[in-house]
C-alpha cells in the first residue's frame, strides 16, 4: 500500500510541474506574438525623457540631469533631442539642442530571431509574476543574457534585466533594468537603470544612469518635429 501511495504522489508532484511548466511556456509564446504584432504596428513614436547621470571617479562625482525629447522610427532609429541640461545643480545654456542619432543593435527576446537564438528557464511563477532566466545560444556582440519577467494575466512585459554576453575589455560592470506598465497602448519602458563600472589606466569610473520616460505618442506626424 505504502508503494502505490509514493507512486501516486510522485505521479502527482511530476503531473504539476510539467502543467506549470506548459503553461509556462504558453504564457512565453503569447507574450511573444503581442510583442511581434506590437513590432509590425509601431511606425513611430515621441516620448518626454528625463536622464540623470551620475559619474563617480576618484576626483570626483559629477551628476548630470537632461530633458529631452526622444523619437523613434521604424525599423531601428532614435532621435534624441536635448533641450535642458544640469551639471551638480547648474543650468547649461544651450545655444541651439544637442542632437544625438543612433540606431539599435541588440536582439530582443521576444521577436522572431530572439526566440530562436535563446533559451527561456523558469525561474519562479506566482499569481502576478513568471519570471524566465533568458541564456542567448550565440556568443557574440548584441546578445544579452538575464531575467524577463511577464504578467500571467496579460502576457505582457513587467521589468527586464539584462547584460551582454560580451563586454568590453575596459568594462568591468554592465547591467541594465527596464521597467514597464500596464497603462501604454504598447509596450515601452517607464523607467531604465543603466549601471556600469569601467577601468581604464588603472582609472575607476562608476556609472548610473536613470532614465524615466513619459507621454508617449504613437504613430504620429513628426515630420514638423524632427531636426533635418
Amino acid at each position: 500500500m505504502w508503494i502505490i501511495r509514493i507512486t501516486l504522489c510522485f505521479f502527482v508532484f511530476w503531473t504539476t510541474i510539467n502543467l506549470s511548466a506548459q503553461e509556462n511556456y504558453t504564457l512565453l509564446n503569447r507574450a511573444a506574438e503581442i510583442f511581434q504584432k506590437e513590432k509590425r504596428e509601431i511606425k513611430n513614436y515621441r516620448v518626454r525623457q528625463e536622464v540623470i547621470s551620475k559619474i563617480k571617479e576618484p576626483s570626483g562625482m559629477v551628476i548630470e540631469k537632461r530633458i529631452q525629447a526622444g523619437y523613434f522610427q521604424s525599423p531601428e532609429e532614435f532621435i534624441f533631442v536635448c533641450k535642458e541640461i544640469e551639471v551638480n545643480g547648474i543650468k547649461q545654456i544651450l545655444t541651439k539642442p544637442l542632437i544625438e542619432r543612433s540606431s539599435k543593435t541588440e536582439i530582443d527576446w521576444l521577436t522572431r530571431e530572439g526566440m530562436a537564438s535563446h533559451s527561456f528557464q523558469t525561474l519562479s511563477t506566482d499569481s502576478k509574476i513568471v519570471k524566465y532566466l533568458v541564456s542567448p545560444s550565440k556568443i557574440q556582440s548584441g546578445y544579452f543574457r538575464g531575467q524577463l519577467w511577464l504578467s500571467p494575466q496579460t502576457a505582457r512585459i513587467v521589468k527586464i534585466l539584462k547584460e551582454p554576453i560580451i563586454k568590453k575589455r575596459e568594462m568591468m560592470k554592465y547591467s541594465l533594468e527596464l521597467s514597464f506598465e500596464k497603462e501604454f497602448a504598447y509596450q515601452m519602458p517607464t523607467q531604465t537603470l543603466l549601471t556600469a563600472v569601467y577601468q581604464v589606466n588603472n582609472r575607476i569610473t562608476e556609472v548610473q544612469i536613470e532614465a524615466n520616460f513619459a507621454d508617449y505618442k504613437f504613430n504620429q506626424d513628426l515630420s514638423q518635429e524632427l531636426p533635418k
